[in-house]
């Protein structure tokens, strides 16, 4: 799933082999999504327990591009309710995926200020 070094050590677009279109992005000279968030997860480390449904939220994987979704689905612990796993639609392409709740770098638009979901 990483990504090819090009000869003057820049990462490269991934593999074509992947089938969602926004892991087609060439990463550019930070090199991850994980990278490029760090300053946001730096600031607020647990910002993803304050995601609810709803939320337009940034989403940065450690590895791959980040990309932009809207919160459908949300579980919980099994111990206590904090978020463990949300199913975020990507706004782009409407692609659903389930992730882990800490690849949520930032709350963009929280659900009351954003737009109903059709």
């Amino acid at each position: 799933m990483g990504s090819t070094v090009a000869a003057a050590g820049l990462p490269m677009a991934p593999s074509p082999s992947r089938t969602h279109p926004s892991d087609q992005i060439a990463l550019g000279p930070l090199g991850s999504a994980g990278e490029a968030a760090a300053p946001l997860r730096q600031a607020q480390p647990l910002r993803f327990l304050e995601v609810r449904l709803g939320d337009t939220v940034v989403v940065a994987p450690p590895s791959g591009p980040w990309w932009i979704g809207r919160v459908i689905h949300r579980e919980g612990g099994a111990r206590c309710d904090a978020n463990a796993f949300f199913q975020v639609a990507c706004v782009d392409t409407g692609v659903i995926r389930t992730l882990n709740a800490d690849a949520v770098a930032e709350i963009l638009t929280p659900a009351a200020a954003a737009a109903p979901i059709d």
